[in-house]
């Protein structure tokens, strides 16, 4: 039974009551420091949050890299260690966390390339191992996360390719096993965990390639089945799970793809069918999971790529329609889902490039517009899920990209606005989706490039500013979120690149809050949260957009209540109390303590208050108010005490013979009676009203009871 009392809240639906950190929407460059600044030196690549910091790539003006790391105020460097400060040498790439941890490649003056660990503080070195420390060998990539460990790749000096296990202190081989052991075999690519193990792609020293698991401790082969063992062929790569199963794609010695199926016990081949089994044809790749199923491109003997899908038991072709047969059209992937359908690019006989949806049942083509649809025009690339609808790049017969907006049943043009319409330009790529926003890279006629935001309404461009406004400068990609804020690579005039920090004017809509929150993103939230955020339209001072962050703190109160007999106690402590009758919910004058005893039988509760927050229990019975003695056991029963002079008493059981007397306080007689064969007696006292004493005797049992009378 909840009352909530009282709602607390610093949040009114006007920006000006928010704390802001902007008062409007700021594109601001975070500088490339002194030594950083040359043509094609600066920020490169690999953007990468850990704990709540960006990590970088740097070049120098001397050709060596650096890791550098952004805390939303300072840009810091993390040199390289001596060792690794000759030109193109340090940090290379393959940037991961595990635990809490920044693990990344350094390649060292002497070209043998090292695992490094960065822990917020230090940056330390594990080193390659003996027999991996030569030029060009060491940690080799293919970095993944598996039972709270780092699992990498390393090269031999040998060139044979070594699984290592790295715990956080220890750097483990996993020997290849035999057959696996020559220069050029071993462990080789595509790690992915699946039920709870770790597969591989391994390289005989046949030159065939295999499954492996590892189980965190023991490295088993799952052979290639007969047909795929010929040196090149066995298994491909593309590991994709789907309902519990993995699923792989193995080339034959016969050179077709097939599809294969690993249930943790069992590889299975789902044969290529008719039409697709010649050699380099088959399952090809782009396999995506939709309504529990596999989705797939084939390649047909006739050249033409056909959807497919299973489903865990039937490989079914979905023909590509009429239009799209023609060899090297049909499908060509760019599959996405996007409310309950998949959409997928296809290519038509007319050289067009078509966007087609699949609802499970019926594949439909959704025509590119006029002025779309010459060869090699139509629906480009790179779709993206923004507010329910697919947004897509388009390219025009007039040689400008458009964006488009797909939303279930129209497709509609989001024309490149004045400026960037010239062939060649327009919209280009990088589309992201940061609170609430869809972020995306346009190409202007002068061949600068610039940030523009969608709103779902309006695009609006988010000028490069002076010094990044040049042909081939301005907005570079790499955008990365952190924090909801936009972080992106710029290119200078000079040549030199930047980051870049885009940030909306932030508000802290702090709350406390009884039980829950409805907040104005439409959620109920029923727990504490300072991740929450939401972007008001033109909500700042100035009407550009604002960003709020919600702090909610929930206060619950417990409305236990501990009943020992007659005795209620509130569980919650501290708090302010006053206890009912129920079932009318009367306050009992003078009952505001945690405890209370019940001076009659009958039903309590009690409204608790804490932190501005109220709550009532439940109604707890309370029985046997006035037993003196009692040989019954909980069976007995007196009711209602006080009385207007009829009661019943229930005795729990029959009984042979039952004796009542009652007595006044003094002790003199006022009645008494003899039951045979008795549970439920029901009796009445004609006596003014005051105290009087209940004896009851039956059997070996005896209970005096001071019965009330009103």
């Amino acid at each position: 039974m909840k009352n909530k009392i009282k709602f607390l809240s610093s949040f009114f639906l006007l920006i000006g009551a928010l704390t802001t950190s902007t008062s409007a929407q700021n594109l601001t460059e975070i500088s490339s420091p002194n030594n950083f600044t040359g043509a094609n030196k600066g920020y490169l690549n690999y953007p990468i949050e850990v704990g709540g910091n960006l990590y970088m790539r740097y070049k120098g003006d001397d050709d060596n890299y650096d890791l550098f790391k952004y805390d939303d105020t300072t840009l810091t460097e993390i040199p390289s260690p001596i060792g690794f400060t000759g030109a193109n040498k340090g940090y290379l790439d393959y940037p991961i966390e595990v635990g809490g941890n920044l693990y990344l490649r350094y390649q060292g003056d002497d070209g043998n390339y090292d695992l490094f660990k960065y822990d917020g503080t230090i940056l330390t070195e594990i080193s390659s191992p003996n027999g991996f420390s030569g030029a060009s060998k060491g940690y080799y990539g293919q970095p993944i996360e598996f039972g709270g460990n780092l699992y990498l790749r390393y090269r031999k000096d040998d060139h044979q390719r070594i699984l290592f296990k790295y715990d956080g202190t220890t750097l483990t081989e996993i020997p290849s096993p035999i057959g696996f052991t020559a220069p050029g075999s071993g462990h080789y690519s595509h790690p992915i965990v699946f039920g709870g193990n770790l597969y591989l792609r391994y390289k005989g020293d046949d030159g065939n390639y295999d499954l492996f698991k590892y189980d965190g401790t023991t490295l088993t082969e799952i052979p290639s089945p007969i047909g795929f063992t010929s040196g090149g062929e066995g298994y491909n790569g593309y590991p994709i799970e789907v309902g519990g199963i993995l699923y792989l794609r193995y080339e034959g010695d016969d050179h077709n793809k097939d599809l294969f199926k690993y249930d943790g016990t069992t590889l299975t081949e789902i044969p290529s069918p008719n039409g697709f089994s010649g050699a380099y044809v088959g399952y090809y790749a782009n396999g995506i999971e939709f309504g529990g199923n596999l989705y797939m491109m084939y390649w047909g003997d006739d050249d033409n790529f056909d959807l497919f899908k299973y489903d865990g038991s039937i490989l079914t072709e979905i023909p590509s329609p009429i239009g799209f047969t023609g060899s090297n059209n049909g499908y060509k992937g760019y599959s996405i889902v996007v409310g309950g359908n998949l959409y997928l690019q296809y290519l038509g006989d007319d050289g067009n490039y078509d966007l087609f949806k699949y609802d499970n049942t019926t594949l439909t083509e959704i025509p590119s517009p006029i002025g779309f649809q010459g060869a090699g025009k139509g629906f480009y690339n790179r779709g993206i899920e923004f507010e329910g609808n697919l947004y897509m790049r388009y390219w025009g017969d007039d040689n400008n990209d458009d964006l488009f907006k797909y939303d279930g049943n129209t497709l509609t043009e989001i024309p490149s606005p004045i400026g960037f319409q010239g062939a060649n330009n327009g919209y280009k790529d990088y589309p992201i989706e940061v609170g609430g926003n869809l972020y995306l890279q346009y190409r202007g006629d002068d061949s600068n490039h610039d940030l523009f935001k969608y709103d779902g309404t309006t695009l609006s461009e988010i000028p490069s500013l002076i010094g990044f406004s040049g042909a081939g400068t301005g907005y570079y990609g790499l955008p990365k979120e952190v924090e909801n804020n936009l972080y992106m690579q710029y290119r200078g005039d000079d040549g030199n690149y930047d980051l870049f920090k885009f940030s909306l004017p932030r508000g802290i809509d702090t709350r406390t809050e009884c039980d829950s929150l409805v907040w104005i993103d439409g959620n109920t939230y029923y727990t504490n949260n300072n991740t929450a955020t939401f972007n008001i339209i033109g909500g700042a001072a100035n009407l550009t957009d604002s960003l709020v962050t919600l702090d909610l703190t929930i206060n619950t109160v417990n409305s236990s209540v501990t009943q020992a007999g007659r005795l209620l106690t509130a569980d919650e402590s501290g708090a302010n109390y006053q206890w009912l009758d129920c079932p009318g919910m009367t306050p009992i004058s003078g009952a505001t303590n945690q405890s209370y005893t019940a001076t009659a039988n009958g039903d309590y509760a009690v409204i608790i208050t804490n932190n501005g927050c109220s709550d009532t229990s439940v109604c707890y019975t309370v029985i046997g108010v006035g037993i003196i003695e009692n040989d019954f056991g909980n069976g007995l029963l007196l009711y209602p005490n006080p009385t207007d002079g009829n009661f019943s008493i229930d005795l729990g059981q029959n009984y042979q013979t039952v004796t009542i007397t009652i007595t006044d306080v003094s002790g003199k007689l006022i009645q008494s009676n003899k039951h045979n064969k008795s549970q439920l007696l029901k009796l009445k006292l004609e006596e003014p009203a005051g105290i009087y004493l209940l004896n009851i005797e039956a059997d070996n049992s005896k209970a005096v009871i001071r019965l009330i009378k009103e």
